[in-house]
């Protein structure tokens, strides 16, 4: 059975390609297709996805990532907007973050 928590990753994965890279990071993950939208039950993963790396990430993440965060949902701060500024901290989150296991750690290039 394939943990939920790696899983939720690999959907933000393709999120954060998506939406805010085309560099060459994240191997192996391609961007949804142009015009194939993330659905509902999906963004609400990514959203408990970016909650569990935020809150149970090394204390020294960022504040400005954290305060974004908890501003999701409200007029001007929607999870699209949140992504694209924090893309890089969260592929760091996403790297670093020890419930990974090692056969599951990304490599950034």
């Amino acid at each position: 059975m394939i943990n939920p928590v790696f899983s939720q990753t690999e959907l933000l994965k393709e999120y954060v390609k998506t939406l805010a890279t085309s560099k060459c990071v994240l191997p192996g993950v391609s961007p949804r297709q142009w015009g194939k939208e993330f659905s509902k039950s999906e963004l609400d993963s990514i959203y408990s996805c970016l909650k569990f790396l935020i809150k149970t990430a090394n204390p020294t993440v960022g504040q400005v990532l954290v305060d974004d965060f908890r501003e999701i949902g409200k007029p001007s701060m929607y999870l699209h907007w949140f992504v694209f500024r924090h893309w890089q901290e969260i592929i760091q989150l996403l790297v670093t973050h020890p419930t990974l296991s090692s056969r599951h750690q990304l490599s950034v290039h």
